[in-house]
C-alpha cells in the first residue's frame, strides 16, 4: 500500500475536513524507516491484511442472501489493533483468537490446518505476536519525540512545547 505523501501530519485537535489545520509537526516517514514509493511522493506501508472478500465456509455463513455477495463471504479484517478488537469474527462469536482461527473454513481452511499443525508452543508464539498488534494509545506522541535545540524551526519548538504540555 502507498501513501500520497511521505509526511505524516500531526495536528491537535484533528480536523478531518482540513488535515492541514492545527498541524504542530510533520514527520518525514522516510527518515523514520519507511521505504519511498518508487517514482512517487509517498511511502510504501506494509499491509497486514489483503482487504479482499473470501469465502469463509458454511460454519460462518449468514442466513440471508446478500445479492451478488455470498452469505459466507467476508472482507479480511486488518490485523493492526487486533488485540484491542475482541470479540472476533463478523458476528462476535469468538472471544479469543484461537476460537476465531478454529472457526475458519472455506478458502481459509488451509490456514486453519497450518495453525493446527503447529506445536502448542508455536501456536502460543503466534497468538502472542498477534496480541502485540495493538492500536496506539497516543499515536502522535508515540511516533517521535522531537529534540529541542537552538537551530530548531519555530514549528519544531512549538510542537516540542505542545508535547511537553501534554505530558
Amino acid at each position: 500500500m502507498k501513501t500520497q505523501s511521505r509526511y505524516l501530519l500531526l495536528g491537535f485537535p484533528e480536523v478531518p475536513e482540513d488535515p492541514w489545520q492545527n498541524v504542530y509537526m510533520e514527520v518525514n516517514l522516510v527518515e523514520v524507516g519507511f521505504e519511498p514509493a518508487p517514482g512517487e511522493d509517498g511511502v510504501c506501508v506494509p499491509r497486514v491484511a489483503d482487504l479482499k472478500r473470501h469465502d469463509m465456509g458454511e460454519e460462518l455463513s449468514e442466513s440471508f442472501w446478500g445479492g451478488e455477495i455470498s452469505n459466507s463471504e467476508f472482507t479480511t479484517a486488518r490485523f493492526l489493533g487486533i488485540a484491542d478488537t475482541a470479540p472476533y469474527l463478523h458476528d462476535c462469536r469468538a472471544t479469543t483468537l484461537r476460537q476465531a482461527i478454529d472457526a475458519h473454513g472455506g478458502e481459509s481452511q488451509n490456514a486453519r490446518y497450518a495453525f493446527d499443525a503447529l506445536s502448542d508452543e508455536e501456536q502460543s508464539q503466534l497468538i502472542s505476536f498477534l496480541m502485540g498488534l495493538r492500536t496506539p494509545n497516543a499515536p502522535n506522541e508515540e511516533l517521535i519525540t522531537p529534540a529541542i535545540d537552538e537551530s530548531a524551526s519555530t514549528k519544531q519548538r512549538v510542537s516540542s512545547e505542545f508535547l511537553t504540555h501534554l505530558q
